[in-house]
């Protein structure tokens, strides 16, 4: 028998459009459509769990040099409440120096679901 967590279901669709100058490969967009459904396994209520983005990376050579998501990463939709927890934004990461550049300011704080969960 299942535990008092929260069941979850999701669905990610990636579009992919790649960018050649000159038959190297300079640029890749993916652009993320994420759909998802949290179940509260005792009351049987849904909160929805969407997301839309894009993950640029800018190449040299073989190498990505420039990774940027922009979009909403997290986006958690309770009916008759709205959205009481979402990450949106732009991220810039640089491999070559390993550091981030971003006012997701990391993970969301989903303790908002706390109550619905």
């Amino acid at each position: 028998m299942p535990g008092t967590e929260p069941d979850r279901a999701l669905h990610l669709t990636t579009r992919t459009t790649s960018f050649f100058i000159g038959g190297k490969r300079v640029r890749v967009i993916d652009h993320q459509q994420w759909r998802g459904w949290i179940t509260n396994r005792e009351t049987g209520a849904l909160i929805r769990d969407t997301g839309n983005w894009n993950d640029v990376y800018t190449y040299e050579g073989n190498h990505v040099v420039r990774g940027v998501t922009t979009g909403a990463v997290w986006r958690f939709t309770v009916p008759g409440h709205g959205i009481v927890v979402h990450q949106t934004g732009r991220s810039v990461f640089e491999p070559g120096t390993g550091e981030w550049s971003t006012p997701f300011g990391g993970s969301p704080d989903v303790s908002g679901l706390c109550p619905y969960v």
